[in-house]
């Protein structure tokens, strides 16, 4: 669970960084992050503003982009993992109502599908209530 929501929150606060939205997200990541300590929030902020203008860059490629969400998601999960219990499950309902509106979420239908490697014939499917039937070989 919480490898899923660091990696949610990372991945929507990339896609949303330097958007109209960032700035309700920004607040509230860093708020979150700084749990109540003004200075470590001024901190996360300060974090935050730097990914952002980094993000903006016109040259930064998706390999960069990649390590920004990679680095987010570290952080988150070490913030989720430092948390007892009961203060983890009230923040990660947060961090998933702050990151719904960037997609539809994975935990509704059970998980995603993540490094895949396909070395033959493939069928991917993706939804909920579907039905396929592949047929793969000389017989199909």
């Amino acid at each position: 669970m919480v490898d899923d929501v660091a990696g949610q929150v990372a991945a929507a606060m990339v896609q949303a960084a330097g958007s109209d939205a960032w700035a309700a997200m920004r607040d509230r990541i860093a708020r979150l992050l700084g749990r109540g300590d003004a200075g470590r929030e001024r901190a996360e902020l300060e974090r935050l503003d730097r990914t952002t203008s980094e993000l903006e860059d016109p040259e930064l490629s998706e390999e960069e982009r990649t390590l920004f969400r990679q680095t987010w998601q570290v952080r988150f999960r070490r913030f989720l993992e430092g948390l007892d219990e009961s203060e983890r499950g009230r923040v990660v309902a947060e961090l998933r109502a702050l990151v719904e509106p960037y997609g539809e979420p994975a935990w509704r239908d059970g998980g995603g599908v993540r490094n895949n490697t396909f070395s033959g014939p493939t069928a991917v499917q993706t939804g909920t209530g579907n039905q396929q039937t592949n047929h793969f070989g000389s017989g199909a």
